[in-house]
Protein backbone atom coordinates (compact mmCIF):
# COMPACT_ATOMS: atom_id res chain seq x y z
CA UNK A 1 0.00 0.00 0.00
CA UNK A 2 3.12 2.43 1.05
CA UNK A 3 4.52 1.74 -2.15
CA UNK A 4 0.94 2.70 -4.19
CA UNK A 5 0.58 5.67 -2.76
CA UNK A 6 4.42 6.29 -3.39
CA UNK A 7 3.36 6.06 -6.79
CA UNK A 8 0.87 8.10 -7.24
CA UNK A 9 2.11 10.59 -5.32
CA UNK A 10 4.94 10.87 -7.63
CA UNK A 11 2.51 10.69 -10.68
CA UNK A 12 0.58 13.49 -9.17
CA UNK A 13 3.76 15.88 -9.03
CA UNK A 14 4.83 14.77 -12.47
CA UNK A 15 1.46 15.94 -14.03
CA UNK A 16 1.98 18.95 -11.93
CA UNK A 17 5.49 19.57 -13.11
CA UNK A 18 4.37 19.12 -16.40
CA UNK A 19 1.59 21.00 -16.30
CA UNK A 20 3.66 24.07 -15.42
CA UNK A 21 6.05 23.70 -17.44
CA UNK A 22 3.44 23.23 -20.66
CA UNK A 23 1.78 26.89 -19.30
CA UNK A 24 5.07 28.39 -18.92
CA UNK A 25 6.12 27.67 -21.96
CA UNK A 26 2.84 28.61 -23.96
CA UNK A 27 2.99 32.32 -22.01
CA UNK A 28 6.46 32.51 -22.83
CA UNK A 29 5.62 31.83 -26.52
CA UNK A 30 2.70 33.86 -26.61
CA UNK A 31 4.67 37.09 -25.18
CA UNK A 32 7.65 36.38 -27.98
CA UNK A 33 4.68 36.41 -30.48
CA UNK A 34 3.48 39.57 -28.87
CA UNK A 35 7.06 41.46 -28.72
CA UNK A 36 7.65 40.25 -32.39
CA UNK A 37 4.37 41.89 -33.49
CA UNK A 38 4.71 44.70 -31.88
CA UNK A 39 8.47 45.26 -33.51
CA UNK A 40 6.80 44.73 -36.75
CA UNK A 41 4.02 47.56 -36.19
CA UNK A 42 6.67 50.00 -34.91
CA UNK A 43 8.44 49.43 -38.39
CA UNK A 44 5.52 50.19 -39.83
CA UNK A 45 5.11 53.10 -38.04
CA UNK A 46 8.44 54.45 -38.70
CA UNK A 47 8.20 53.62 -42.44
CA UNK A 48 4.70 55.23 -42.53
CA UNK A 49 6.35 58.29 -40.75
CA UNK A 50 8.91 58.67 -43.25
CA UNK A 51 6.40 58.39 -45.79
CA UNK A 52 4.92 61.66 -44.59
CA UNK A 53 7.42 63.39 -44.36
CA UNK A 54 8.89 62.64 -47.59
CA UNK A 55 5.01 63.68 -49.33
CA UNK A 56 4.82 66.94 -46.58
CA UNK A 57 8.73 67.95 -47.98
CA UNK A 58 7.74 67.36 -52.03
CA UNK A 59 4.73 69.45 -51.50
CA UNK A 60 6.99 71.97 -49.97
CA UNK A 61 9.33 72.01 -53.01
CA UNK A 62 6.85 72.38 -55.25
CA UNK A 63 4.89 74.91 -53.39
CA UNK A 64 8.23 76.77 -53.07
CA UNK A 65 8.67 76.47 -57.20
CA UNK A 66 5.76 76.97 -58.29
CA UNK A 67 5.67 80.32 -56.51
CA UNK A 68 8.09 82.40 -58.61
CA UNK A 69 8.21 83.06 -62.76
CA UNK A 70 12.12 82.05 -62.47
CA UNK A 71 11.84 78.86 -60.41
CA UNK A 72 8.52 77.75 -62.76
CA UNK A 73 11.43 78.31 -65.91
CA UNK A 74 14.22 76.36 -64.28
CA UNK A 75 12.07 72.86 -63.50
CA UNK A 76 10.37 73.63 -66.99
CA UNK A 77 14.10 73.79 -68.65
CA UNK A 78 16.02 71.08 -66.70
CA UNK A 79 12.72 68.87 -67.27
CA UNK A 80 13.33 69.55 -70.99
CA UNK A 81 17.19 68.84 -70.69
CA UNK A 82 16.20 65.21 -68.88
CA UNK A 83 13.95 64.72 -72.10
CA UNK A 84 16.71 65.39 -74.63
CA UNK A 85 19.39 63.56 -72.73
CA UNK A 86 16.88 60.45 -72.37
CA UNK A 87 16.36 60.91 -76.12
CA UNK A 88 19.90 61.40 -77.09
CA UNK A 89 21.01 57.89 -75.14
CA UNK A 90 17.49 55.96 -76.25
CA UNK A 91 18.80 56.97 -79.72
CA UNK A 92 22.10 55.49 -79.41
CA UNK A 93 24.19 58.71 -80.30
CA UNK A 94 25.12 60.20 -77.36
CA UNK A 95 27.40 57.53 -75.72
CA UNK A 96 29.50 59.18 -72.27
CA UNK A 97 30.55 56.55 -70.08
CA UNK A 98 30.42 52.30 -70.91
CA UNK A 99 32.12 50.20 -69.35
CA UNK A 100 34.83 48.05 -70.87
CA UNK A 101 35.84 44.52 -70.42
CA UNK A 102 39.42 44.11 -69.59
CA UNK A 103 41.60 41.78 -67.64
CA UNK A 104 39.99 41.23 -63.76
CA UNK A 105 42.93 43.85 -62.14
CA UNK A 106 40.99 46.61 -64.17
CA UNK A 107 37.70 45.26 -63.72
CA UNK A 108 34.46 47.96 -63.77
CA UNK A 109 36.98 50.65 -64.75
CA UNK A 110 34.84 53.65 -66.68
CA UNK A 111 35.99 55.08 -69.79
CA UNK A 112 35.03 57.55 -72.46
CA UNK A 113 33.75 55.65 -75.69
CA UNK A 114 32.46 58.05 -78.03
CA UNK A 115 30.90 61.24 -78.33
CA UNK A 116 29.29 61.83 -81.86
CA UNK A 117 26.18 63.57 -81.72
Amino acid sequence: MDKLIEALGALVSSGIVALLTWWLTTRARNHQDQEREREALRGQADALIVAVSDLRMAADISREMWTSRNATRLVFLEAGLIALGGAFQAHGSFRIVAFDRRPPGYAGRATLLSTSW
